[in-house]
């Protein structure tokens, strides 16, 4: 499917509509690696579409928008994250991972529960006695759930900057000045929170 020509990179059907993929295209997405599927499996390709990482993962969760990022990639059933050279970070060993798209912090959950792991240094932020729940991190904070079904926030570091007493946290999505709305009881009025203000 990566035949290149002087016009197309490729030609893929979905839904009975054919699809060119040209070097404008490539070129205009802001990824570092372009993910592409071959024999069912995944891998990934860059601009130029010259393969970095073979074809051999069953799913892929995340991007490479640079080249510092990490990507979770699943294999037999078992999670784990490689570099943008293709590097496996930890043992396919997880049942499922969150990985960050602004920092090297993953998400990981196995038998013993949630952790986080810095993908960089291997050191584990938060154990995974800690929460019943961690759910992956953006803009330097995740959210939380501890054993009575309660969501709080942590940050980088793995502190608790929101107490675990919200019935529920919002996620959240913008670039800039990040907030989320939450609500400590069904009954209760929304509240906005700027997550760079919680300490």
């Amino acid at each position: 499917m990566l035949n290149a020509t002087k016009t197309n990179i490729a030609i893929f059907e979905r839904n009975g509509a054919r699809f060119f993929v040209t070097l404008d295209l490539l070129n205009s997405l802001s990824l570092y690696l372009i993910p592409f599927v071959e024999n069912g499996k995944y891998g990934f390709v860059n601009r130029m579409c010259k393969p970095l990482i073979a074809p051999i993962y069953d799913e892929v969760k995340g991007s490479f928008f640079n080249d510092k990022n990490y990507v979770a990639v699943k294999r037999e059933n078992k999670w784990s994250v490689i570099d943008s050279k293709g590097d496996v970070i930890f043992p396919f060993k997880y049942n499922f991972i969150f990985p960050s798209p602004d920092s090297s912090l993953v998400t990981c959950c196995d038998y013993s529960g949630w952790s986080v792991i810095d993908a960089n240094t291997k050191n584990i932020i938060v154990d995974s006695s800690k929460y019943k729940l961690i759910e992956g991190f953006r803009y330097g904070y995740a959210r939380v759930k501890n054993d009575d079904d309660k969501w709080g926030i942590i940050n980088a570091r793995g502190e608790l900057v929101l107490n675990t007493e919200y019935e529920s946290i919002y996620t959240w999505n913008e670039w800039y000045e990040p907030t989320t709305k939450v609500k400590k009881t069904e009954y209760d009025k929304e509240k906005f929170i700027e997550l760079d203000k919680l300490k």
